[in-house]
């Protein structure tokens, strides 16, 4: 794993609705039996007894086996994670008849005595909405934001200490915006919209560049997101397309994206010097403008 990480069952439910892209419920509703609502656990490690990424290690080592034997049971249907104060923060959609919270805290509560986990609390859920295109596809980006988790996992579980997951971001978060917007164009301007988010101005995004020579690992970071991801992108793509064919987006997924993949990085750990070399490549690679007459490099940009 790489990347600097960042501590009662009072549960936080958003309305019930139907969500018309999957036609599944969201939040809320009785679905065969079951009653799901969200539980966000806040984690604060022991960072006077283990370093960081040691208690990141053992709590993921410790929680994900478990994640998969309460989705398993029926007791979860969606999970994510984001590296955010105290520590981490733990979201679960979980049936409120289960005893995933009960056994969650006895989970915690040994990494306590273990000396990696300080504290844990349960605290609010509030999804942005809004940030991701109202209601309907939120439930789409939860079910994406579950798979992004899960694929961090198994690489985290499966790479040598001190690996980066840069090739493999690279080639996820590429395939996920060219899953959702069609012509390059499209995903020039998702880019374009993620280098504003991260203060990037806009001589220089514009700047038409060359593109890099892909990176040695890059053609293993596509196979290696093929695995791990599966038919993710395709699904969140698909979801999102139907739903604006029947006027249920509140925004566009051009200005969806660029926030979908601010939380995918925050997963992966990446640095503002990891996100900025991600960045260049995709700009040059897909710009619109590039061989065009009458356009000209920013001088002095590097």
């Amino acid at each position: 794993m790489t990347g600097g990480w960042w501590t009662s069952a009072d549960m936080a439910s958003a309305p019930s609705s139907v969500c018309p892209s999957c036609g599944s419920h969201t939040h809320g509703r009785p679905r065969q039996g079951r009653r799901w609502q969200w539980l966000q656990m806040n984690v604060e490690f022991d960072k006077q007894r283990h370093p960081p990424m040691a208690c990141a290690q053992q709590l993921f080592a410790r929680l994900m086996p478990q994640v998969e034997a309460w989705r398993h049971a029926g007791a979860l249907r969606l999970f994510s994670f984001l590296r955010k104060p105290p520590d981490s923060r733990l979201r679960f959609q979980a049936d409120t008849g289960s005893a995933l919270a009960a056994e969650l805290r006895a989970l915690l509560d040994g990494l306590r005595e273990a000396g990696f986990v300080r504290a844990f609390h349960v605290a609010p859920y509030t999804p942005e909405t809004f940030q991701f295109g109202g209601p309907w596809a939120l439930h789409l980006v939860h079910r994406w934001f579950d798979a992004d988790s899960v694929a961090w996992w198994r690489w985290a579980s499966s790479s040598p200490p001190g690996s980066s997951p840069r090739a493999l971001s690279a080639a996820a978060g590429e395939a996920l915006v060219s899953a959702c917007v069609g012509p390059r164009e499209e995903v020039w301007d998702v880019w374009c919209n993620l280098a504003r988010l991260h203060g990037m101005p806009d001589a220089r995004i514009l700047a038409v560049r060359e593109a890099p020579p892909a990176a040695p690992d890059a053609e293993a970071g596509v196979a290696h997101a093929a695995r791990l991801y599966g038919d993710a992108h395709r699904e969140l793509g698909a979801g999102l397309a139907r739903l604006g064919r029947t006027g249920r987006l509140a925004c566009g997924e051009r200005a969806l994206l660029p926030f979908v993949l601010l939380f995918h990085w925050n997963r992966y750990g990446l640095s503002l010097d990891d996100r900025a070399a991600l960045l260049a490549p995709m700009l040059a690679k897909y710009s619109p403008k590039r061989g065009l007459v009458g356009v000209a490099p920013t001088r002095g940009e590097p």
